[in-house]
């Protein structure tokens, strides 16, 4: 294996490689392949925002981001059938993700509700026919973020958003042609979400998921709380385990992350400037393997963004309330859920973890 297709690795098989190496000149090249990596991505990861905000405007910037993680992913994970499908469906998803904040101008809470749902669901059908390799957690992840940074308040904003998807879907359409133009030419989309049946495992899954993003939404709208998104993220990694993890262990996971995270986010805050301090976060994340580590570091960049607004201690509430909140809803309504398809004799549909 070359260093460049070491490069490639997630930090995690890196991981392996360093502990299952039989030397320590192995272990320090696979150490020096894994540092490398870090400092590339996000490097790059600073690059293509400034550039982006550059070009298009700074009111673009969470779209850049979102961007960003879609270029990432497209390169290793197709859509699951034919590529001129696929293309259609790359910019039908670009579309909702762009269109996906104005949702939440309409007065209507039930109508918003009901959009919010079909948008997601459409998401998860468009680019999950295999869970597992993590499209609906990303694209949700993507949606939610929009959802809760976006305001369009200008014509002007609205064109720029116009311009920067129209660039991306270039961008992520030569990308997807290139790594996928040979994968899955006989299935069709039709194919691919009837495959076993349209009432399929994955696909209640999916409106599972969809329904229950969906409603803490809803929910979000009548409560009129700041930073509420942080509650979607949260409940958004219960869902988003398609038959990868406990909810409970996931749940106690984020818990503990959040709590620590918040606490380091808060020392670090008083001794590092903020300019660093993401720079910092970034490649502290970049070599995290567990999901706990994970979430501690994912609190540096949100805790340092919301104190330059709220305030540090107000940050630091909002954080951890937040993300109880957002446990205790995914873990009610996935009880709930589970027992309604028990009560309707189709638990044999929905396999998910307990």
């Amino acid at each position: 294996m070359t260093f460049y297709q070491l490069l490639q690795l997630d930090p995690f098989i890196l991981k392996q490689k360093i502990h299952q190496a039989d030397t320590k000149k192995q272990r320090r090249y696979f150490w020096r392949a894994l540092l490398i990596r870090d400092i590339l991505l996000v490097s790059f990861a600073i690059l293509w925002v400034s550039t982006i905000t550059f070009f298009f405007g700074k009111a673009v910037a969470p779209f850049s981001i979102v961007l960003f993680c879609l270029l990432l992913s497209i390169r290793f994970v197709s859509y699951g059938y034919r590529e001129k499908q696929a293309l259609l469906s790359l910019g039908i998803v670009l579309t909702i993700l762009g269109v996906s904040p104005l949702i939440s101008l309409i007065s209507v809470s039930f109508l918003q509700w009901g959009l919010h749902f079909i948008c997601l669901l459409a998401l998860f059908f468009l680019t999950g026919k295999n869970p597992k390799m993590g499209n609906p957690g990303l694209y949700t992840f993507s949606y939610l973020y929009l959802v809760g940074t976006v305001h369009y308040q200008s014509f002007q904003q609205l064109e720029q958003t116009f311009f920067v998807l129209v660039f991306a879907y270039l961008l992520l359409a030569f990308v997807y042609h290139v790594k996928h133009k040979k994968l899955d030419q006989e299935i069709t989309f039709i194919q691919m979400v009837t495959e076993n049946g349209f009432f399929n495992q994955r696909n209640i899954w999916f409106g599972y998921y969809a329904l229950g993003i969906s409603l803490l939404l809803f929910i979000g709208t009548h409560l009129q709380i700041d930073r509420f998104m942080w509650a979607t993220f949260a409940s958004s990694s219960l869902f988003s385990g398609y038959e990868t993890f406990k909810l409970s262990e996931r749940a106690k996971e984020r818990i503990i992350g959040v709590v620590i995270g918040s606490l380091v986010s808060a020392i670090l805050l008083f001794y590092i400037p903020t300019n660093l301090l993401g720079i910092l976060g970034g490649l502290c994340l970049g070599l995290c393997t567990s999901y706990k580590s994970k979430t501690i570091f994912n609190c540096v960049g949100a805790i340092m963004a919301a104190s330059m607004i709220f305030g540090l201690e107000t940050s630091l509430y909002l954080r951890i309330l937040l993300n109880m909140l957002g446990l205790a809803y995914g873990l009610l309504y996935h009880f709930v859920f589970v027992k309604t398809m028990s009560y309707c004799n189709r638990k044999e549909w929905l396999k998910l973890s307990e």
